[in-house]
């Protein structure tokens, strides 16, 4: 139900099925008791559904997101992204783990989505390339 109405949110404000990308949280496609998993549901409807099977750990996202943000392969706008601006401001981070702090339900959905979407699009290795040395002798 909270799917459809979401569609039809997306519809109204002119994110059509043919315009549209959706980098759901992998959770999405897990079935439950009330039906049909979200990600099918906007499958169905005709969404481009882009998600992994698992999603990274927290630390792991972090770690690409401020890589990507700090080379400038993303930017965000903070005046239109509000939302992202108000989560790099104010999530917190795990002072043993360092990873973001999940304690405040008002945080955390925004850079969570773009988290998602970025290991989709630029996939965090952690580890640095394997380069090779020709000899010449």
């Amino acid at each position: 139900y909270r799917t459809e109405n979401m569609i039809a949110a997306l519809v109204a404000r002119g994110y059509k099925p043919t315009n549209t990308i959706i980098y759901p949280d992998p959770a999405g496609r897990a079935r439950s008791t009330k039906g049909i998993p979200d990600n099918t549901i906007l499958r169905n409807a005709g969404y481009d559904v882009r998600v992994k099977t698992v999603a990274p750990s927290f630390r792991t996202r972090q770690l690409n997101v401020n890589n990507l943000l700090d080379k400038g392969r993303i930017k965000y706008n903070p005046e239109k992204c509000k939302g992202i601006k108000k989560d790099f401001e104010a999530v917190e981070q795990n002072i043993l783990t360092l990873e973001k702090m999940k304690n405040n339900a008002a945080l955390t959905h925004f850079s969570d989505g773009l988290d998602y979407m970025c290991d989709i699009l630029f996939p965090f290795s952690g580890n640095p390339k394997a380069t090779t040395q020709t000899r010449i002798r």
